[in-house]
């Protein structure tokens, strides 16, 4: 379906999408451009190269977490992610990065981005022999995820993993987070003239959410289980990588994901993700 010379308001772009059958979609080249573009802040001032920069460091973020929560009300309220995230809605028109979360014991901040929600947990599903545990359990557990781009895997660990024979797992859930020897742990985060919160940003990758499925589904129940599981939004995501085209291109991952944020919008977070909790 080619519809590259068409100008569609954004709903029918993301209409098209969602309920596009077997056949390939063409959309206008122009937009590949606008799903970079963040409301005030100009592409213009950026390298060609570099203006996926504009998304990461100046798009808004669905904060499913406040600066005033404490322990206490972590343990009260049972969180998870995917609890928290029932309750989460956004501007599908708007641009967003993915799930921000705050530390409840302190103010850094760790952010979910949509694409790496998705790509985390997939890799997990196809390649789960890839993923791989090489420390023992504690609150920090180092291992390894495979490059979805280069013949490599990177090394990850996941802190303060949420056991639940520690008594406060349900605010580590709030308090995990990773470091990663990828890119995007060091390239995406704010700059620090527009961070949100005082304290640092930290950017949950793929390979490190892949390592977080590994160590729940591994645990047999002795990790809370913390994320959703992949449903609606996967059959739209698909046809983003296989069938959708704008122009003579496929979307970039920073294009993706800001795509995929308004779908997930769109759709709703309980069509796009199995939010059942698992206390």
């Amino acid at each position: 379906m080619d519809l590259s010379n068409k100008k569609l308001p954004f709903d029918d772009i993301l209409y098209s999408i969602i309920t596009l059958g077997n056949k390939a979609l063409i959309l206008p080249d122009e937009y590949r451009t606008e799903l970079l573009q963040v409301p005030d802040y100009s592409l213009d001032s950026y390298r060609p190269g570099q203006r996926h920069f504009v998304h990461w460091r100046y798009a808004d973020d669905v904060k499913l977490t406040t600066t005033e929560m404490s322990v206490g009300d972590a343990e009260s309220q049972k969180f998870s992610l995917k609890s928290v995230m029932k309750d989460a809605s956004w501007d599908w028109k708007e641009p967003h990065r993915g799930f921000g979360v705050v530390d409840v014991r302190g103010d850094n901040y760790t952010l979910w981005p949509f694409i790496y929600i998705l790509e985390g947990i997939r890799m997990q599903h196809l390649s789960s022999q890839l993923v791989k545990k090489v420390s023992s359990e504690g609150f920090d557990v180092v291992g390894e995820a495979p490059s979805l781009t280069k013949p490599k895997f990177h090394n990850v660990t996941v802190k303060n993993v949420p056991y639940r024979h520690f008594n406060d797992f349900y605010a580590l859930a709030m308090q995990t987070h990773s470091a990663c020897d990828c890119e995007w742990p060091q390239f995406g985060p704010r700059k620090t003239d527009k961070r949100r919160y005082v304290g640092d940003e930290r950017i949950m990758c793929r390979h490190a959410i892949a390592l977080s499925r590994h160590l729940i589904e591994e645990s047999t129940g002795k990790i809370l289980d913390f994320l959703p599981e992949l449903t609606g939004i996967m059959d739209p995501y698909w046809k983003l990588k296989d069938r959708v085209i704008f122009g003579d291109s496929k979307l970039g991952i920073t294009q993706m994901n800001s795509l995929v944020g308004s779908i997930i919008a769109y759709m709703g977070v309980e069509e796009a993700f199995d939010l059942a909790s698992a206390q």
